[in-house]
């Protein structure tokens, strides 16, 4: 029931009972107040201040324990609440109404439980959040409202006859009062809380008494405000102005004592435990400090206590010993300050991360008092307390032990890593992660030999520096390794044979690493298989060798051991020689061109000395050669044997050749770098002045003679004050010093002028550096270059892309399909060939012919996209152009029954002026795809007719027709109809459309689905009338070589599949001889040695490209006349017309034609052979 109805109620009892006792005369209405019990007073006090004591003990036992918060807070919130609630109800029971009362039970439950909640958050405001006004302002208010709906709750619960009202000022003084004290016992918890180590019992006391007396205070200010408005009972009347006093039997005065002892005592019981709990706390906090004391004072190492700001709070007597600082010069000084400044940051990082309770071990140095630094390894310990990083622990342990052991380890480690470094093997070690090998050490004279440092093997799976081949098989002995098993193999790699053993390092019983050793087995290797093969493979090696290697004897004979012993002295092969006896022949002279009267064996067989590299000319004929001689004394087997000498002798004819050149060369450098536009100084490894030119001294506004100049400091007398930013460029000379490296770069001058600086580092002798600074005045250039990059740059991206693809793409293609077409060709000779061979290689001709006419269009369709392709005009039959053209295209018209019909009796004997290859291109594409998209037995007309400007050739068929909406875009490259399921590529009708407009003409198409399509092509032409010519189609056979005389000639290629065709073509060509080399060295050799008629150079060798054959051919005497056609499977134009530009004689593209080839190299074979 509400308190509304429950006033309505007592209302109308009061009036209804008002209203009797007047009519009756024998009671009286009247407004009246309760009375105090003193005693109940008194004791409702004593009760309040004691809770309040004891909720703020347990609020300080909270912040010292380790228990649990919340725990705490509730038993104080908890004692709080039941001391307000029964300070009330003793304070009711000691308030008089006159009337017999009673308590309504839920609203005096919910007067308890209010108290105690509101208590908890006030007490969590105290213990969780930072002093500050609003947290004092919310505890108080939250305090307030607490006592003051208790005590409202509680006179709620009051059943009462009569009507109570209360007096609103009153009631907003007690609120007031209740935040004010509250506010009051607030600020003095938070005082203490400040210093949780000295909790002040006074206080405490101080706190608890404000409190309880506000509370009491507040709750006998709300009952002065309280007016009872009814009829007092006649018996009472004589009491109001008294005291209640107690009587003899169970009165409430007698209730209310009881439960103001029960509280007390139950209060007191509470707090008396928890003292000694807290002072059994405070024992184990003491005995724990103490623990803490003696661990930081006999502690090995520096200990520092550190709070979470980084000051220092307290220090050990290592401090003093290791770090030589008195205790009191680090107290109150910040950590970070002790170690470096670069680190500094590093380690409050590491000092913020402690919040999450890890320890951060690290090593670091330490500044010790005397200015030096103490390598130690440091530990960050954070202390939590209850969830509360509140300091740190720094132990930093002395490592300069550790660090003299880790310096004298590295020292012995690099020591042993020189040692495996200079070993002639290797050695190395692997550890296995997850399934892979990975290798952690690689030293030895083996890996450098292969051009490798330790970086490219180190980290790094076997299968990422060899071979898969050669990776493969290691691996399976790196697992029998790594199962504990003592392993071996044998391998090979870039001509270098190993011999290796794999040791498993086991520790614990498991394999944690295994170590490899190698050495080098290709001397035995190759020992064993000079064995194998015998003397016969050793004459052969003998005779490939350069040198002329000879066996001389003390009776002056020459036993040679290969043939160009007999080139050299230019001997026949079963002539005696004899070096005394022919010495009469030729002169032997020194470097520097004096008579040799010694004998190099003579020498050797007197000293027994090796001579070595001995430079000397043999003069003949007024034609000297040169050669590097080397003797050795060979000792006799067994003792009938007489002593003997090896000599070999190496022709370096050629490279003294070069050296005089050089010589010339260097004379007219000089003379060209005085005359250079550009400055030009070169410095020595001291930057002393070496060299410099004219231009150079004018740049740099240097006054005097070139010559006093030399040999002088670049710092001192080349001035620097010619640069706009001076210090600027000094340190940029400096680093391009240093780098030691090629660089380009650009400079201004004081006057604006641009200068271009190139830097080009060299040595002499491979130790002496020297330096090459070049400048040269590009100031207009820059100007002008600016507007041409820009209009280029994007041209050129996009050109570059297309025109590699389709070189790559031509050599590719075309490489292989000379082999096919070649030994087709070859094949298509041969008489001995039955019908149905004949007919299958006359398929492969087909394919092969039609697949390069394939490339030819792609190439084609490029070249006239970017402007290359060049029309060759010149006076020819149409007649016979398409006739030659339908004869092409019969074979594939007869596989599918069409029937091709040729209408060009109106201008079969015209004459036109126009290209004959491009417009039979035109033709054939035309007619090929007639008779392709044809259908079965169809028929294909081709027409022409010669009208006054232009030519018009028209070729229809019966085929499938072509949609409408599709006529337009089969001209576009790479089109092919949406429905067709004929193969093709796109390709031709581009071309055709390219080729046409390239020629000043136009070609469409008109077409009926279903009914077929007509194609037609106008091209513009001169008519030539009156004029007769001859149609000359010669095709070239094998037999026109058969009257000739003999000729030399050398093929230069690297494929065996070419050198075996051009064996096979020249089989059948008496007279003639074909030599053969498979790289360019070999093939410059011959040359000069053979000096052949003609020779074949493939441009794609292995060891060198063609081109740079070609111009070793051109520099030698002995070459530099003989023809060269180049082959090469790559048709692009600027590759042809590079070579032609160079000089080759001749550029024939892969596949070849036979004819074609055969026919090149008749015309450029010199016409007189004896």
């Amino acid at each position: 029931m509400s308190v509304l109805g429950r006033i309505f109620r007592l209302s109308v009892r009061v009036i209804f009972n008002m209203m009797r006792d007047i009519l009756r005369n024998r009671r009286k209405v009247m407004e009246y107040s309760g009375i105090l019990d003193v005693k109940l007073v008194l004791i409702s006090v004593m009760v309040s201040i004691i809770a309040s004591f004891a909720s703020f003990t347990m609020i300080s036992r909270y912040r010292d324990s380790t228990y649990s918060q919340k725990k705490w807070l509730v038993f104080s919130a908890f004692i709080m609440g039941v001391g307000v609630w029964t300070m009330h109800f003793i304070g009711m029971l000691a308030y008089d109404t006159h009337h017999i009362v009673t308590y309504h039970l839920g609203l005096t439950l919910l007067s308890l439980l209010v108290p105690i909640i509101l208590s908890y958050f006030g007490f969590s405001i105290i213990n969780f959040c930072k002093p500050s006004l609003f947290n004092i302002c919310s505890y108080a208010a939250i305090m307030s409202f607490a006592i003051i709906s208790m005590h409202h709750l509680g006179m709620e619960s009051l059943n009462l006859e009569d009507i109570m009202s209360h007096d609103i000022f009153t009631i907003i003084i007690s609120l007031l009062i209740a935040f004010l004290i509250s506010a009051i016992s607030c600020t003095l918890l938070i005082s203490n809380k400040e210093d949780s180590r000295n909790f002040s019992l006074s206080k405490m006391i101080t706190s608890s008494m404000i409190m309880g007396l506000g509370i009491s205070g507040v709750h006998y200010i709300s009952l002065m405000a309280v007016r009872i408005i009814g009829i007092l009972p006649s018996n009472q009347l004589q009491n109001i102005d008294g005291l209640y006093l107690f009587t003899n039997g169970l009165t409430e005065d007698a209730l209310a004592y009881g439960i103001g002892i029960a509280t007390t005592l139950v209060i007191t019981v509470i707090y008396a435990i928890t003292y000694i709990d807290k002072n059994q706390a405070t024992k184990q906090q003491r005995v724990t400090e103490a623990y803490y004391k003696s661990i930081l004072e006999h502690n090995p190492n520096v200990v520092l206590t550190v709070d979470t700001t980084g000051e220092i709070k307290n220090v050990n007597s290592k401090v003093t010993e290791i770090l030589k600082y008195q205790k009191e010069e680090l107290t109150s000084k910040m950590l970070f300050t002790l170690f470096n400044t670069g680190e500094q940051e590093v380690i409050k990082k590491k000092f913020q991360t402690l919040r999450e309770g890890n320890n951060k071990d690290f090593e670091t140095w330490m500044k010790s008092g005397d200015g030096k630094w103490i390598p130690v390894m440091a530990t960050l310990i954070p202390i939590i307390i209850d969830h509360q990083f509140v300091s740190v622990f720094v132990i930093a342990r002395d490592n300069r032990d550790i660090v003299a052991y880790q310096g004298r380890i590295k020292k012995s480690q690099q020591s042993l890593m020189n040692t495996l470094r200079r070993q002639q093997g290797m050695t190395f070690k692997i550890i296995k992660v997850g399934d892979d090998f990975i290798h952690t050490l690689a030293e030895g004279a083996l890996f450098y030999r292969h051009h490798w440092n330790p970086n490219y093997v180190l980290g790094k799976r076997v299968s990422e520096f060899l071979p898969e081949k050669n990776a493969s098989a290691i691996l399976v002995s790196y697992n029998k390794a790594w199962g504990g098993e003592i392993t071996s193999f044998e391998t090979h790699f870039k001509g270098v044979d190993y011999y290796v053993t794999l040791s498993p390092v086991i520790k614990n019983g498991k394999v944690v690493e295994v170590i490899g050793s190698g050495v080098d087995i290709t001397d035995r290797k190759k020992a064993e298989q000079l064995h194998r093969q015998g003397e016969k493979f050793y004459h052969n090696v003998l005779n490939e060798m350069a040198e002329a290697i000879m066996i001389c004897t003390e009776d002056h004979r020459l036993i040679p051991l290969n043939h160009n012993f007999h080139r050299m002295f230019d001997v026949q092969e079963d002539q005696p020689f004899n070096w005394f006896r022919d010495r009469q022949t030729f002169h032997l002279i020194d470097e520097s061109g004096n008579l040799y009267n010694d004998s190099p064996v003579e020498n050797t067989f007197r000293t027994k000395e090796a001579i070595t590299k001995l430079v000397l000319g043999l003069k003949k004929n007024d034609q000297i050669k040169w050669f590097s001689v080397n003797t050795k004394l060979l000792e006799p087997l067994s003792i009938k044997d007489r002593p003997e000498v090896l000599m070999t002798l190496s022709d370096i004819t050629w490279q003294k050749e070069q050296e005089m050149k050089l010589r010339e060369v260097n004379a007219l450098i000089t003379t060209l770098i005085d005359s250079l536009p550009y400055g030009v100084i070169v410095t020595d490894s001291d930057v002393n002045i070496t060299a410099l030119n004219l231009a150079f001294c004018r740049i740099f506004e240097m006054d005097g003679p070139i010559l006093d100049y030399v040999g002088k400091s670049i710092h001192k007398d080349v001035p620097v004050t010619i640069f706009k930013d001076t210090e600027k460029e000094i340190e940029r000379y400096l680093k391009i010093l240093t780098n030691y490296q090629p660089s380009v770069d650009e400079v201004i001058t004081n006057k604006e002028r641009v200068l271009k600086r190139i830097y080009s580092p060299f040595e002499i002798d491979n130790e002496n550096r020297h330096h090459l600074w070049i400048f040269e005045d590009i100031t207009m250039q820059r100007k002008m270059e600016q507007g041409i990059i820009e209009a280029k740059e994007e041209a050129e991206k996009s050109n570059l892309a297309k025109s590699d693809f389709l070189s790559k793409m031509s050599h590719e293609l075309r490489t292989p399909l000379n082999g096919i077409l070649g030994f087709s060709q070859l094949l298509e000779l041969d008489s001995t060939l039955s019908p149905q061979q004949q007919s299958f290689n006359q398929e492969i001709l087909k394919g092969g012919r039609h697949l390069l006419s394939l490339i030819n269009e792609i190439l084609d369709l490029a070249r006239i996209e970017t402007g290359k392709l060049k029309i060759s005009n010149d006076l020819f039959k149409i007649g016979n152009v398409i006739d030659e053209c339908v004869r092409i295209v019969e074979s594939s018209a007869k596989v599918k029954k069409v029937s091709i019909v040729s209408e060009t009796s109106e201008c079969f004997d015209k004459y036109v002026y126009s290209d004959q290859v491009r417009l039979k291109q035109i033709i054939i594409n035309l007619l090929d795809n007639a008779i392709k998209y044809n259908r079965e037995a169809g028929e294909v007309e081709i027409l022409c007719k010669c009208l006054d400007t232009f030519i018009e050739i028209r070729v229809r068929d019966t085929g499938m027709g072509i949609p409408i909406n599709e006529q337009k875009s089969i001209f576009e490259p790479f089109y092919r109809l949406e429905h067709s399921h004929i193969e093709g590529t796109g390709i031709g009708l581009a071309l055709v459309n390219q080729i046409v407009q390239l020629m000043g003409g136009e070609v469409g198409v008109s077409s009926t689905p279903g009914v077929g399509s007509d194609f037609w092509v106008r091209l513009p032409h001169e008519q030539m009338l009156g004029k007769k010519t001859t149609d000359l189609t010669v095709r070239s056979q094998v037999s026109v070589f058969a009257d000739e005389g003999a000729y030399r000639i050398l093929y230069i290629e690297a494929q065996p599949s070419n050198l075996q065709l051009m064996e096979r073509i020249f089989e059948k060509i008496p007279n003639y001889s074909l030599m053969y080399a498979l790289n360019g060295k070999t093939g410059l050799e011959i040359a000069k040695s053979q000096q052949p008629d003609l020779i074949l150079l493939d441009l794609h060798l292995p060891d060198m490209s063609g081109f740079d054959v070609f111009e070793r051919l051109q520099v030698s005497v002995e070459t530099k006349d003989i023809p060269v056609i180049a082959l090469s499977a790559n048709a692009m134009e600027k590759d042809i017309k590079l070579a032609i530009e160079m000089g080759f004689s001749e550029y024939i593209t892969k596949p070849f034609d036979l004819s074609h080839l055969l026919n090149t190299i008749k015309k450029n074979l010199p016409l007189n052979i004896s």
